[in-house]
């Protein structure tokens, strides 16, 4: 049985297309895995929690929950606090 060239390659991007797939599920899911793990442990709530403040360049206007850096901000569309879409700036720089 012969295989043409265009068929290897067929199979072989079906196949890298697969496991790449599988790949983004598995870590999808260890990412759920992890924030279940924090949202419930206090050990690590609390200090996620004083992290994201000490190191916050934007806040929630309406209820002041840190988001983090501009990267991360601008991809949070609503506060997963309040659901509020407004946030201000302010780097906090010598604060403990």
């Amino acid at each position: 049985m012969s295989v043409s060239l265009e068929e290897v390659r067929k199979m072989v991007a079906h196949g890298v297309h697969d496991a790449m797939e599988k790949e983004a599920q598995r870590l999808s899911e260890g990412t759920d895995d992890i924030a279940d793990h924090v949202a419930h442990c206090p050990n690590c709530y609390p200090t996620v929690i004083k992290k994201m403040k000490r190191d916050s360049e934007f806040w929630c206007e309406d209820c002041g929950l840190p988001l983090g850096s501009r990267e991360m901000a601008e991809k949070i569309k609503e506060c997963p606090n309040c659901g509020s879409t407004d946030a201000y700036y302010d780097r906090r720089e010598d604060e403990e």
